[in-house]
């Protein structure tokens, strides 16, 4: 299912948490960023079914 561009968060290779309009907001582990944006992804699944 491809879901429609809601502005989730992205992810740089350092940690880096991004904004969808491009603004760095803060560095995280890689593993506690990937598992901010799996979570986000199940909301939006849920949100736009």
């Amino acid at each position: 299912m491809k879901l429609p561009n809601i502005g989730l968060m992205g992810l740089k290779s350092d940690g880096t948490l991004v904004t969808p309009n491009g603004k760095d907001l803060f560095r995280v582990p890689f593993w506690l960023g990937s598992r901010i944006q799996r979570i986000q992804h199940w909301v939006s699944a849920k949100t736009w079914r």
